[in-house]
């Protein structure tokens, strides 16, 4: 298993990054704590510089595992399955841009989470799941040529009524007949919609580039009342090689989080 941080410069509110500042505080942050990398929170290609990013790695001895990417529809309206076509062209050109950049920051994973909106962004469901798989086929063609993954995250329905279910999920990403294109876990979403984390891990987690590690709410692990204990243990023994990356509230204990979960 491979531990990673979420990480964000500070300048938008955010629950999601325990991490956030300049990016080398952060990245220096990450690395005294025994962190392996760090996922960045992001919005706008123009404001990273990919040479910076692989410099601080170099120099932390960190990487960047992922890209979450929910601003581009928090902040700026843009999703996958807009029924308007320049809204929907705009979230896919941004998150094309993203994946132009992962390329040169050592092909991190492109996170469609929030990204992929919600069905009223399209006047019927049946406009909002085909525009979100021409989005995906759009997206997932790009991937392949930038050889970067992109992974759709199982969400709840507090958040979207889009893909909360891994089954179907993994269905969906599977339909695109892709090695770069693959579906990631979420411990709150899992929790939110009452399935078995210990269960669905022992289906889907050798299959699954990353899972999120987060409470209800995005509390610490150490504060939920999710069983982590049967699911770590579980990952250990089918010697997971993926990413378990901690997405909690920046008021969190991170040393303390991640204490508890190594400690299974």
């Amino acid at each position: 298993m491979k531990y990673a941080v979420i990480i964000s410069d500070g300048t938008f509110p955010c629950n999601t990054a325990p991490l956030q500042g300049l990016l080398e505080d952060c990245f220096r942050r990450a690395a005294e704590l025994g962190f392996d990398g760090v996922q960045l929170t992001v919005k706008d290609p123009q404001e990273v510089d990919p040479a910076e990013l692989n410099a601080l790695c170099r120099q932390y001895g960190l990487c960047v595992s992922g890209l979450a990417t929910r601003q581009i529809y928090t902040k700026d309206g843009f999703g996958m399955g807009c029924g308007e076509e320049t809204r929907r062209k705009t979230a896919v050109r941004r998150l094309s841009q993203w994946l132009d950049v992962a390329a040169e920051i050592g092909h991190p994973s492109l996170i469609i989470g929030a990204v992929r909106g919600r069905l009223a962004d399209a006047p019927t469901p049946a406009i909002y799941y085909r525009q979100f798989r021409k989005s995906m086929e759009e997206l997932v063609a790009h991937a392949e040529q930038k050889k970067t993954p992109v992974i759709l995250e199982v969400n709840d329905t507090r958040e979207t009524e889009i893909y909360c279910d891994p089954d179907e999920t993994f269905a969906f990403v599977n339909s695109f007949h892709s090695p770069y294109c693959s579906m990631y876990l979420d411990t709150m979403h899992l929790a939110y919609e009452q399935y078995d984390l210990a269960a669905v891990l022992e289906k889907y987690a050798l299959q699954v580039p990353q899972i999120d590690i987060s409470g209800e709410d995005r509390c610490a692990p150490y504060q939920s009342s999710i069983d982590f204990a049967h699911g770590m243990v579980l990952l250990k023994k089918l010697e997971y090689p993926g990413w378990l990356t901690f997405e909690i509230r920046p008021d969190s204990d991170l040393q303390r989080a991640l204490a508890y979960i190594r400690s299974f």
